[in-house]
């Protein structure tokens, strides 16, 4: 009975535990055209390039102009950075004209609006329910 016991408990100790949610809301999307995508990630190395290789999820969802809700749901407790991109032509680009960004964007704790920010200046820490609101950043 003991060794059942024991055996159990380091097979749950083991098991990562996915019971966290992240709720975002999305402000300021300024337009109804296209579709927002929402890139959650757990590395810097793969938030740094912020393409959709690396992301732990990667959703997308038809526009509403004004504000919108992601939620994800069974994540791991931990940190995590995300960025939006509000592709209004759907091209799954972030189109750009020289350094002028065309489309909008935005990332969690509504870090970047000079620069790219670096993983940690965009992580937060996600465990049971975290709930956070990104502001859009629009050029034009």
């Amino acid at each position: 009975m003991i060794k059942s016991i024991a055996l159990g408990t380091a097979l749950m100790m083991s098991a990562p535990v996915f019971a966290a949610e992240l709720t975002l809301s999305i402000q300021g999307i300024n337009s109804s055209q296209g579709n927002v995508t929402v890139s959650l990630y757990d590395k810097e190395s793969a938030f740094s390039k912020q393409t959709a290789i690396g992301a732990v999820v990667l959703t997308s969802q038809d526009t509403r102009q004004g504000s919108m809700k992601f939620v994800f749901s069974n994540l791991k407790a931990g940190s995590y950075a995300a960025f939006v991109h509000h592709d209004k032509n759907n091209d799954a680009t972030f189109n750009m004209k020289g350094n002028k960004m065309l489309e909008g964007y935005g990332f969690t704790n509504n870090v970047g609006k000079t620069k790219t920010p670096s993983f940690n200046e965009a992580k937060l820490k996600v465990g049971g329910n975290t709930q956070q609101t990104i502001q859009m950043i629009y050029s034009n």
